[in-house]
């Protein structure tokens, strides 16, 4: 019997081994029940559907069967033969060793589900990644015969550099558009996507870098358009996070924000409400810290980082902080008046009090400012926007 494999049975075989291993002369004796299915003359992908039947009592994520597609095995060797990179398929195996390296199954399937032209696929990835594995959207994202390495690691580096654009950016979102930009980062991916210029994926490798280099203003003008239809279409104190609960609303606040994007008018400007330089002072931080006390709404020990304002206190601070990767980091504390505990010294400071503490530090003068709307915890937004949405949460109980 030649290229056998076991598609069931693998605690079985590993038990075997490690008997084996510790008395040879008891396990050469034993007897184990064994079934053989020849594939001789059986309809393509037979072997696929026996894995998957066989399988389905034991803990088989989708994902795992996905990985026994023949478009992904094929695509895993176009990245390795024509790209030199890792496609990496199955959970459990070793990632690529960089981002430069290569990519997952998973990141591929999120970034295509952005880039397709139905807004469905991209909300399915926001909601469950585990959604696209179903054989028909797999088969939408990963068509056999027309799925290649190169389109498919282009979009990925799309996506990534979506992402990067808006942690870059996000410290100039404030209220609702920063709400947008931490739950909405796929809708955001999806638009710009939906923006590029017409056959990027095939745009010859010389021309490549104009293609990443043109996502910040679109990320930019997708933030601003999709929180304008948000307003406009459920009003300016609807729940941002019910669009991404609501595949019918998700939709069609994409279908606005492309229509006006892809149109001949300007895109709306982002309302001054919005932006972090025009809320600045209308900040206050004992309101927002108490808040989020009240709220129990972070845990002990929980990473907040430092995001200067943009402008001129970013260009100051930059430098500074890259030099030491600790300054921008702190650790939320139960402690009401002094609850950042600062990584580089070990000692609780209020917002306020440390961000003018890193401002002298960093050789400025300190000056009156909000530092709930410069401490960030990661996805969530800053100290502001978690209490701006506790109270949100409370008004909306109480009507």
């Amino acid at each position: 019997m030649e290229g056998a494999s076991i598609v069931n049975g693998a605690q079985t075989v590993a038990s075997v081994h490690e008997a084996y291993q510790q008395t040879p002369d008891v396990a050469t004796r034993a007897r184990i029940g064994v079934r053989i299915i020849s594939l001789t003359d059986c309809p393509e992908g037979f072997d696929h559907d026996v894995t998957r039947t066989t399988n389905t009592q034991n803990r088989v994520e989708p994902q795992d069967f996905i990985a026994l597609e023949k478009v992904q095995q094929q695509l895993r060797d176009d990245f390795l033969l024509r790209l030199r990179k890792t496609y990496v398929l199955r959970r459990g195996e070793e990632p690529p060793q960089s981002k430069e390296d290569g990519c997952t199954l998973r990141e591929a399937a999120t970034a295509l589900a952005c880039a397709h032209a139905s807004p469905e696929l991209s909300f399915q990835a926001n909601v469950d990644i585990d959604l696209l594995w179903d054989p028909k959207q797999h088969h939408r994202l990963f068509p056999l015969h027309r799925t290649d390495a190169v389109k498919t690691w282009r979009t990925i580096l799309v996506l990534r550099e979506v992402e990067r654009q808006i942690d870059v950016q996000r410290p100039q979102w404030e209220g609702r558009a920063g709400t947008l930009a931490d739950l909405g980062r796929l809708l955001i991916a999806h638009v710009t996507f939906q923006c590029l210029p017409r056959g990027w994926q095939e745009i010859s490798e010389s021309d490549w870098p104009t293609v990443p280099a043109c996502v910040a203003e679109l990320v930019d003008a997708a933030v601003a358009t999709l929180i304008h239809w948000i307003d406009t279409g459920y009003g300016p104190k609807s729940q941002v996070s019910s669009i991404f609960r609501n595949a019918e609303r998700y939709s069609d606040v994409a279908g606005s924000a492309l229509v006006t994007l892809q149109g001949d008018n300007q895109p709306p400007p982002l309302s001054s409400e919005y932006r972090a330089s025009e809320r600045e002072r209308h900040a206050r931080q004992a309101n927002a810290v108490t808040v989020i006390f009240e709220n129990n709404a972070l845990e002990e020990g929980t990473l907040v980082e430092f995001r200067p304002v943009p402008g001129r206190e970013q260009q100051q601070l930059t430098p500074w902080l890259t030099a030491d990767a600790r300054r921008a980091r702190a650790t939320w504390t139960r402690q009401r008046r002094n609850c950042l505990v600062w990584a580089v010294d070990g000692v609780a400071y209020s917002p306020t009090g440390l961000a003018q503490k890193m401002l002298v530090e960093a050789g400025y003068q300190s000056k009156p400012l909000q530092g709930t709307r410069r401490w960030f915890v990661p996805q969530r937004g800053s100290l502001v926007d978690i209490a701006d949405r506790l109270r949100q949460e409370a008004e909306e109980e109480e009507e």
